[in-house]
């Protein structure tokens, strides 16, 4: 297990704030948040490059806060890649073994043979960095940091840099590399979604501190926050005034001339999200069992490629996604009337 126990750290004009976390052995750690959130400062802080002013990093009840890079047994993979541009590929995934003592000649090439075959990149080992491809330097990288059989695996938004098939390669990639070997692996990344389909957990991090930890369920189905709702794209968020209503066992929320009404038990003050894809758009109000149906008219249209963005006025400015086909359907363009529906469970409360 990896622990981080109040961790801070100031660095320029930025503060890594009180990190507490706990990493277990084996597990896909997802550090999700916006850029200057202090992600990649965090990881340096892991691997020993620089050093905590306050708290304590432990590997398996070993203190590690002070001991150099070298003797962490961390593989680190950077945006950039950072090969060394005077290497070429195999010489690059060899150098991390050859620094590691007794291990003789022969042993290092076995060793990279082997892990160039594993990332499928034998036709490029006796190539230079500059005539890479971005998912051949990123392969190179990802082997070059496993062939140490690292303890931990720190992996600083490695598919920002290349284009999206091979984004979709590369996660799939290390989805199947990490359950080979099962190092802690921790990934930084501003994107929800690799977010969503890499991690066992989640901790999402803004301005130097851990906001929320938990399961990617947990974490994209309950946000605390209004960051994280917002963050992880909740973007119909409200505020509004709450009373239980015993009868129904709902909670009625009004917000300025509206009603609406949610599963949670609440009072007073409030503020309440709901997902644009938890939202249904119908002509007529629906049969169901959906507790808010509420009319309104359609001020905007977006296109997203492959998803339609509608934005509602029902007294206030509601974004609901639908496909192509649901949109032509119901015949909406600007200025439609349309009926808002939506479950009572599906309305998340946030402090």
């Amino acid at each position: 297990m990896l622990e981080l126990q109040n961790i801070s750290k100031k660095w320029q004009d930025f503060n890594l704030d009180n990190i507490n976390l706990a990493i277990n052995e084996g597990e896909f750690f997802v550090i999700l948040g916006p850029s200057g959130a202090g992600k990649t400062l965090l990881l340096e802080l892991i691997a020993g490059i620089h050093y905590a002013d306050k708290g304590k990093i432990i590997y398996n009840g070993k203190d590690i806060t002070l001991l150099p890079p070298h003797k962490r047994n961390c593989g680190f993979v950077f945006q950039d890649s950072a090969l060394f541009p005077n290497k070429k590929a195999w010489k690059n995934i060899a150098y991390g073994i050859r620094l590691q003592k007794r291990i003789k000649y022969k042993k290092v090439m076995e060793k990279v043979i082997e892990f160039l075959k594993l990332f499928k990149i034998e036709h490029v080992a006796n190539r230079y960095p500059s005539t890479l491809s971005g998912g051949e330097k990123q392969r190179v990288a990802l082997a070059r940091a496993l062939i140490i059989n690292p303890n931990i695996l720190l992996l600083d938004e490695p598919l920002a840099s290349v284009d999206y098939n091979t984004m979709v390669q590369l996660k799939g990639e290390i989805k199947r590399i990490h359950k080979k070997f099962k190092p802690i692996t921790i990934y930084v990344t501003h994107n929800r979604l690799e977010a969503m389909s890499l991690a066992d957990r989640i901790a999402v991090m803004n301005k130097g501190k851990i906001v929320q930890v938990g399961t990617p369920d947990e974490i994209f189905r309950n946000p605390q926050s209004e960051f994280v709702a917002k963050f992880i794209g909740f973007d119909n968020i409200f505020s509004g005034t709450a009373k239980f209503n015993k009868e129904i066992g709902l909670s009625e929320i009004q917000i300025d001339s509206m009603t609406i009404y949610s599963a949670d038990k609440l009072y007073g003050n409030v503020k309440v999200c709901i997902r644009p894809e938890d939202i249904i758009l119908s002509r007529q109000p629906l049969k169901s069992s959906m507790r808010n149906v509420i009319n309104g008219t359609i001020v905007k249209i977006d296109d997203l490629g492959t998803l339609f963005e509608v934005s509602i006025n029902i007294g206030t400015i509601i974004k609901v996604l639908i496909t192509q086909n649901a949109l032509l359907d119901l015949g909406l363009s600007v200025g439609s009337k349309t009926y808002v529906n939506f479950k009572s469970a599906a309305l998340k409360t946030i402090m």
